[in-house]
Formats: C-alpha cells, sequence, structure tokens
C-alpha cells in the first residue's frame, strides 16, 4: 500500500518544487553525472605529426612567438 501511494504521489511533488530548489537539484545532478564520465584520453602525436612540425616550424618562426610557458610561479596567488 505505501508502495502504491509513493507512486502516485513523487510525480505530483515536483509542481510544488520551488524553482531554486529544482535548479539546485540539477545542478548537483550534473555534477553527479561529470564525475562518472571517465576523463578525455590525451592527443597522441604520431610520427607524422611530428614531422609536419619539424617542417612547418622552420618555415613560420613566428608561431613559436605565440607559445608561452606557465609554471607554476608564474600564476597569481589570489586566481
Amino acid at each position: 500500500m505505501v508502495a502504491l501511494l509513493t507512486r502516485l504521489f513523487l510525480p505530483m511533488r515536483s509542481h510544488f518544487k520551488s524553482r531554486a530548489r529544482l535548479e539546485a537539484e540539477n545542478l548537483v545532478l550534473r555534477q553527479e553525472v561529470s564525475l562518472s564520465r571517465k576523463p578525455e584520453a590525451r592527443v597522441r602525436l604520431r610520427n607524422f605529426d611530428r614531422l609536419l612540425v619539424g617542417v612547418a616550424l622552420p618555415l613560420f618562426p613566428s608561431v613559436l612567438d605565440a607559445v608561452v610557458i606557465v609554471t607554476p610561479g608564474d600564476c597569481d596567488p589570489v586566481a
């Protein structure tokens, strides 16, 4: 009997929830889904990729000006 009443009243319960509560519940559920997914695999460089970079860098040396190497000490401690 309790299971029957639960099945009847659970769908109606969502009509009485506040919008903020529903948004918070959705946020928590999205967080759980994102944590359960596997991280994406790293991109692997193949020999052709390395050859392409080796040929392209001498032809376009200005590309190296766009590369910035960031070390942990370079970051703003407040951020």
